[in-house]
């Protein structure tokens, strides 16, 4: 918690922060009023304009120009020779000379198109990577705004809190002049009014270090209310649509991307066994006959048909991997989801039981305490510990609540609802 009271009194201090916050709305606001901000918008601006989500254009752009790249074959090339000529006797000069000029190229379409294949495979990579990591801005931009919305709850309470401190401060220090009350009880009274304003005081900065830390997800500022009803249960899905959703996320379909690239360089390693043949045309000047011809040729490599054999098994043996990991991680994300789902019923019931048992008793206990206490039948002390019991329990079901949000986020972030 902040402390600022070796500086201001109470009263002063209370007056600097609020005058403090309205300077700041002004300047931000241009005098006008601040617009709200509810959770949907907070995580569209951050989707939108994230400074971790750009570096994948330029991403994307390297994955086009790499596909582009992989189109490009064996530049076609020119032979140009001379035979019979610049010898000796009937050779001599170019008189008998055979002039030959060929152009080849290699038969290797279909090598290129699956390469080009595995390229396309690739910029998917860089989508799904994208997605994958857009999952986890928007989710921690929803912890955020959830964890800012609880602050505020929490100042509600708070200064709830603080006005009852004072009505009761108030009470006991009229009772200590009619003389029914010991000044002691209105020294403790006043403590504990000192001790609710700072908490409200704190959690006046704690709002704004949220908002301010709420906004540098879409580099924006803090010049917005927030909207939104914390208390409320959301909804979420039963685990079985919820394990159905797994299979759709960016993260389980990136080992399937990852495992057909594979497939495809398999495909690749095979074809490459036999290198493209090379066909050549072209035309000759016989000089010494003064006539023209048309050659052409092909040349066909000859190689051995297990020279890819290490790098296929390597292939298969990556592409089993990958089968592994993506079990592996559906197996782990079921069991992170049953786990959520656990902790979300339990917050649940919390909630229930709070609001239909514990709070309702509390509170009756409470009236009943401070109306025993102005009889004189019932001690301050007992009367503080009734009260401050009351306000504890108030502050777990703000607990609760936010506990119950932040599960649903959870699992929207297992299940990537945030991208949908």
């Amino acid at each position: 918690m902040i402390q600022y009271s070796h500086l201001l009194p109470n009263r002063w201090r209370r007056l600097s922060v609020l005058l403090a916050m309205a300077l700041a709305s002004l300047c931000f606001s241009g005098f006008g009023q601040a617009a709200t901000l509810n959770l949907t918008q907070a995580i569209k601006l951050t989707l939108s304009n994230s400074p971790e989500l750009q570096t994948y254009v330029h991403r994307a752009e390297a994955a086009k120009g790499m596909v582009e790249q992989a189109a490009v074959g064996t530049s076609k090339k020119i032979d140009i020779s001379v035979e019979d000529a610049f010898g000796t006797g009937q050779l001599s000069g170019i008189k008998s000379a055979q002039t030959n000029i060929q152009l080849a190229w290699l038969l290797e379409q279909p090598i290129l198109d699956l390469r080009v294949s595995v390229a396309k495979s690739k910029t998917n990579i860089n989508q799904l990577e994208k997605d994958i990591n857009a999952v986890k801005v928007a989710a921690n931009t929803a912890k955020l705004f959830i964890n800012a919305l609880s602050l505020k709850e929490q100042m509600k309470l708070a200064t709830l809190s603080e006005q009852k401190a004072r009505q009761a401060y108030e009470q006991i220090s009229l009772l200590v002049k009619r003389g029914k009350l010991s000044a002691i009880d209105a020294l403790r009274a006043k403590a504990n009014l000192s001790k609710k304003s700072l908490l409200v005081e704190d959690l006046e900065h704690e709002i704004l270090v949220a908002k301010n830390y709420l906004a540098a997800q879409w580099d924006g500022n803090a010049d917005f209310v927030l909207a939104g009803n914390l208390l409320t249960i959301p909804l979420v899905a039963n685990s079985t649509v919820l394990e159905k959703r797994l299979l759709k996320t960016p993260s389980y379909k990136l080992y399937g991307v990852k495992q057909t690239i594979v497939d495809r360089e398999i495909q690749l390693a095979k074809m490459s066994i036999n290198p493209a043949w090379e066909v050549r045309t072209g035309i000759r000047r016989n000089e010494a006959l003064d006539d023209y011809a048309i050659t052409a040729g092909v040349s066909i490599p000859w190689g051995r048909a297990d020279r890819n054999n290490g790098k296929i098994a390597s292939l298969k043996a990556e592409q089993l991997s990958q089968r592994s990991l993506a079990n592996a991680w559906l197996t782990k994300a079921k069991a992170q989801v049953f786990q959520v789902n656990v902790q979300y019923k339990h917050f649940e019931h919390v909630i229930d039981a709070l609001n239909s048992e514990t709070l309702p008793t509390l509170t009756k206990a409470n009236k009943a305490a401070q109306k025993t206490f102005t009889q004189g039948r019932f001690s301050y002390s007992d009367w503080y510990l009734i009260q401050q019991e009351l306000i504890d329990t108030q502050f777990e079901l703000i607990d609760a609540y936010t506990n119950v949000h932040l599960n649903q986020i959870q699992l929207e972030q297992l299940t990537a609802s945030f991208i949908n």
